[in-house]
C-alpha cells in the first residue's frame, strides 16, 4: 500500500507542478511558452531515469521485480495529464480560469505532494527495520541448529593452531624467497638438501601442529551472535599454510625411509581437514576440501614408499572410501550460508552496508563517472534507498526459494547416489540465474561451485581408497595390480565406481612405465584421458580427477 500512495503522490506532485507553471503562463505577458514547455518538460525529464532504470531491469536483468509497469503508468500519467493541462490552458476559457488559480497554493500542493512521497518512503523504511528485527531472529534460530558448542582451552585444537599460525609469521616463517621453490609450481625435489634443512628449522612448529591434530574438536573463536557476509575468517588461508608444511614432512619423511611416520602424517592432515570444514561457513568446507585434496596428494606420493603392510596403520580405509564428515559439513555449512545471508539482507535494510559496495559488479554501478574535467558523481547514491525500499524484500524472497531448492537438492543427490547426468541438469536448473534478484545473482554461484567441489572430493576419496588396496596388493604379491578387477573381492569389496559416470562405470586406470593413475571421468561426463600431469586444477574443457602412484 506504502508503494501505491508513493506513486500517487509523485504523479501528483509532477501534475501540480504542470498546473502551477501552466498558471503562471496564462498571467505571463512574455515567455509564456517558455514556462509552458517548463510546466510539461520538466516532470517528464524527472521521470526519464527511472523510467529508463526499471526499463532495464525489466528487459536487460529480466528481474520479475522491476517496478517498470507502474513506473511507466506513472509516466504516461504525468505525460497525458500534463499535456491535458497545458492544452485546456492555451483556450481563452482555459485562461480566464487559470487566472483565478492560486500559484503559491499549488506550489504548496505539490510541496505537499512531494512531502507525502516522501513519507510513503519513510513509512517502507520503518517497515523494513521491523522487517529486518524477524530476519535476525530467524537467523539465530538457523544458527542454532549448527553453532558447535564451546571447548576447553586445553580440549581445543584452535589453540595449538593458533599459536602455529602465530610462530609461522614471527619465529619460524619462512623467507619469501623459498616459499615459490617449497610450494609453488615447479617446486624442488622433495629429497633435496633445502627441503631438508627447511623441515629441520621447522620441526617444532610441526610438532604443535601434529599436536593440534591429535585433539578431537577444533573451535576458533567467533561471534556468532551477528554472522554476516563480511565476517572475517583469516584462519582459513592459514590453515592451508600448515597443511601444506605438513603434507612436505609427510613425503619427506617418505624419501628418507619412514613410510610409517609419513602416513601418520597424512592422517593428521585429513583430520585437519575435518577440523576446518567442522566450522559451519561455505569457505570452511571449501578449505576443508582443499586441505583433503593435498592430503590424499600426499598419500599417493608416500605409498610407493611403504614396504610392510603394518606401515599402514595409521590409514583409516573407510574414511578415504566415504566422505562422510565432509558431506555433514558441507549440509551444515549450508543452513549457515543461509542464516549469514539473511542477517546481511538485515543489514542492508538498516542501512549497515550498501548494496552498491556488497555487489558492484553485479549492479554496475561505480561511484563516479570518470571524465576530462574530473569525476562526476552519478545515480549510485540513489540505488541503495530504492533497492531497500522497493526491491529487497522481494530479492531476498526470490533468493530463499532458489537457494532452499538448491539445498535441499544438494543433499538429496548427494546421499542418494542417483544417475549424474540427471544430477547435473538438475544442478544447471537450480543454479540459471535467468530473471534472478540481484541478490541471488550476486551470491548463487558459489553453491554451484561448492556442490562441484563436493563431488570432485567424493571421487578423489574414492580413488584414494583404491590406491591403499592396490598397495595392499602389491605388498602381498609383489606388483601393482594390471586392472582394478584384480582388487576385488580380496582388496576391494566391489569394483570401485566414478561417481560422474553413467551405470555405474569404474574408475578408469591408466598404467605407464613410471606411473599408476586411477582417475575419474570429471563434471563433464566426458573422459579426457586423465587427469593433467601436473596435477593442477581443471579446466574448461578436461576436468579428469585423478591421484598417481610411482611405479
Amino acid at each position: 500500500m506504502a508503494h501505491l500512495f508513493f506513486f500517487l503522490a509523485t504523479v501528483a506532485a509532477s501534475l501540480l507542478w504542470t498546473a502551477a507553471f501552466t498558471a503562471a503562463a496564462a498571467r505571463a505577458k512574455t515567455f509564456g511558452w517558455l514556462l509552458r514547455i517548463i510546466a510539461v518538460a520538466i516532470p517528464l525529464f524527472a521521470w526519464l531515469p527511472w523510467l529508463a532504470l526499471t526499463a532495464w531491469l525489466a528487459f536487460g536483468r529480466n528481474l520479475p521485480t522491476n517496478w517498470f509497469g507502474p513506473t511507466l503508468t506513472a509516466f504516461l500519467s504525468t505525460l497525458i495529464g500534463g499535456l491535458w493541462i497545458v492544452s485546456a490552458g492555451l483556450s481563452a476559457r482555459g485562461r480566464a480560469a487559470l487566472g483565478h488559480w492560486s500559484i503559491p497554493g499549488l506550489a504548496a500542493g505539490c510541496g505537499a505532494a512531494l512531502l507525502a512521497a516522501g513519507t510513503a518512503i519513510a513509512a517502507l523504511e520503518h517497515d523494513l527495520e521491523r522487517w529486518a528485527n524477524g530476519l535476525r531472529a530467524e537467523a539465530t534460530g538457523m544458527m542454532a541448529s549448527v553453532v558447535p558448542p564451546p571447548l576447553s582451552t586445553d580440549a581445543n585444537a584452535a589453540t595449538l593452531y593458533r599459536e602455529a599460525m602465530w610462530l609461522s609469521k614471527t619465529a619460524f616463517a619462512i623467507p619469501s624467497k623459498q616459499v615459490l621453490p617449497l610450494f609453488g609450481e615447479n617446486p624442488l625435489p622433495v629429497a633435496s638438501e633445502e627441503v631438508g634443512d627447511v623441515l629441520k628449522r621447522q620441526a617444532p612448529l610441526l610438532d604443535l601442529i601434529r599436536r593440534g591434530t591429535e585433539r578431537a574438536e577444533c573451535r576458533f573463536d567467533r561471534d556468532w551472535s551477528r554472522v554476516t557476509i563480511s565476517t572475517l575468517l583469516p584462519e582459513t588461508q592459514e590453515m592451508r599454510e600448515l597443511a601444506r608444511l605438513l603434507a612436505l614432512s609427510a613425503r619427506r619423511q617418505a624419501v628418507d625411509g619412514h613410510p610409517a611416520e609419513a602416513i601418520a602424517d597424512v592422517e593428521r592432515l585429513g583430520r585437519m581437514a575435518q577440523h576446518s570444514a567442522r566450522e559451519p561457513f561455505l569457505v570452511c568446507s571449501f578449505v576443508g576440501i582443499a586441505l583433503d585434496s593435498i592430503a590424499l596428494a600426499a598419500l599417493a606420493e608416500v605409498l610407493p614408499h611403504v614396504t610392510h603392510a603394518d606401515q599402514l596403520e595409521a590409514i583409516d580405509p573407510l574414511g578415504f572410501s566415504q566422505a562422510t564428515e565432509l558431506r555433514h559439513a558441507a549440509n551444515n555449512s549450508l543452513v549457515c550460508e543461509e542464516a549469514m545471508f539473511l542477517n546481511t539482507a538485515a543489514e542492508l535494510a538498516e542501512k549497515r552496508i550498501r548494496l552498491s559496495t556488497l555487489g558492484r559488479d553485479i549492479v554496475g554501478i561505480q561511484s563516479g563517472i570518470p571524465t576530462p574535467l574530473g569525476t562526476l558523481p552519478n545515480l549510485g547514491h540513489w540505488l541503495d534507498p530504492l533497492y531497500r525500499t522497493f526491491m529487497l524484500r522481494s530479492d531476498i524472497d526470490d533468493f530463499r526459494t532458489r537457494f532452499e531448492r538448491f539445498a535441499h537438492g544438494f543433499s538429496g543427490w548427494l546421499y542418494e547416489r542417483r544417475d549424474p547426468d540427471a544430477r547435473r541438469r538438475h544442478l544447471e536448473e537450480l543454479t540459471d540465474l535467468d530473471g534472478a534478484g540481484l541478490y541471488a545473482k550476486l551470491f548463487m554461484p558459489a553453491f554451484s561451485q561448492m556442490n562441484t567441489a563436493a563431488w570432485r572430493s567424493e571421487a578423489r576419496r574414492n580413488i584414494a581408497g583404491v590406491l591403499l588396496a592396490a598397495t595392499r596388493y602389491r605388498l602381498a604379491t609383489g606388483a601393482l595390480p594390471e586392472s582394478l578387477e584384480s582388487l576385488v573381492p580380496d582388496y576391494l569389496p566391489s569394483a570401485p565406481a566414478d561417481v560422474f559416470a553413467q551405470d555405474n562405470a569404474t574408475l578408469k586406470l591408466v598404467m605407464t612405465d613410471s606411473a599408476w593413475t586411477v582417475y575419474s571421468i570429471g563434471n563433464n561426463g566426458r573422459d579426457d584421458g586423465g587427469p593433467q600431469p601436473d596435477g593442477s586444477e581443471p579446466f574448461e574443457g578436461r576436468d579428469d580427477i585423478g591421484l598417481s602412484m610411482k611405479r
